[in-house]
């Protein structure tokens, strides 16, 4: 705010000669300027002292935000005994059918507790009706680290349609001892999404929510979570971020609000980037499918 200061003048007559007066003018000036500088002089050094103690304010609370979220993250990670630096998950749809090949990526995977040895990580993949899992879920072998000593598998406990569970095993258990690891699955499915606006209307008539998504359940400690949607060439939809509880369709507004500003158009879709995502938490990315009319269009061209 611009603050203007005025000045009421104080008028005295002196019936003077003129030198007297030459002088006393001279006098009143120069006083006035010393006395005026040193005013201003002190309203400078005030403010200097005011805005370097509001800097130093500003920062000690800027480390001390910094240093409870690490030491947040350290308590959540060694209550769980290890956790991932960075999880991407990617769906790219292929074509107006629907058909959506989709890559889950953990960089910097640890075990951080003395005394674990992790034998396998839990794995779980879905796709609701009326699409079905064509290519089963397989290992991404070039996320690997590379001359990682010991054989990370994919080993199958539940395969259907709909839902695959599976476990990733590490050959003699993953010990602090050995660092991190990286590893990758990669799976196809029919039918992933309803490619017009009428399709999702009828689809999802009964749920909750009614619009199309894609998403991830953080169920281990993760420092940074990656979502990318691609869409088929010329399918234009504008996306925006969501969150849910994770394991169903419950809206969680207040988490929204934080992780909101992550989401980023890309050519052919969008990317939200998650800072600290919580446990128990499914983010996604979620759109309105263009009409019957709309694709149609596209499938003529």
């Amino acid at each position: 705010m611009n603050v203007i200061r005025s000045h009421k003048r104080c008028e005295s007559v002196f019936f003077l000669g003129r030198s007297e007066m030459d002088a006393t003018i001279g006098g009143i000036i120069g006083a006035g300027i010393i006395a005026f500088g040193s005013i201003i002089a002190n309203i400078i050094l005030a403010r200097s002292r005011a805005l370097e103690k509001d800097k130093t304010k500003s920062v000690l609370e800027g480390i001390t935000t910094a240093l409870e979220t690490v030491g947040k993250e350290a308590e959540k990670r060694h209550g769980y005994g290890y956790g991932a630096r960075y999880v991407k998950s990617k769906a790219i749809i292929e074509d107006l059918e629907g058909k959506t090949r989709i890559t889950r990526e953990y960089h910097g995977v640890a075990v951080i507790a003395d005394e674990m040895r992790l034998l396998s990580f839990p794995e779980e993949v879905w796709v609701g009706a009326p699409g079905k899992i064509v290519i089963e879920p397989h290992p991404l072998p070039q996320v690997e680290r590379p001359n990682f000593r010991k054989h990370i598998g994919l080993v199958p406990e539940q395969f259907g349609e709909q839902l695959c569970k599976f476990r990733i095993e590490v050959e003699g258990g993953l010990t602090k001892a050995d660092g991190e690891i990286a590893y990758g699955i990669e799976w196809t499915c029919s039918r992933a999404a309803c490619m017009t606006k009428e399709q999702a209307v009828e689809t999802y008539a009964g749920d909750v929510f009614k619009k199309e998504y894609f998403c991830f359940d953080v169920r281990f400690p993760i420092d940074e979570a990656e979502i990318e949607i691609e869409f088929p060439d010329g399918y234009n939809v504008k996306a925006f971020p969501g969150v849910f509880l994770a394991g169903s369709e419950t809206w969680h507004d207040l988490e929204l609000q934080r992780i909101k500003e992550g989401i980023e158009p890309t050519s052919r879709g969008a990317r939200l980037k998650i800072n600290n995502p919580e446990l128990g938490y499914r983010y996604l990315i979620f759109w309105v499918p263009l009409s019957r009319r709309e694709v149609e269009q596209l499938r003529s061209k």
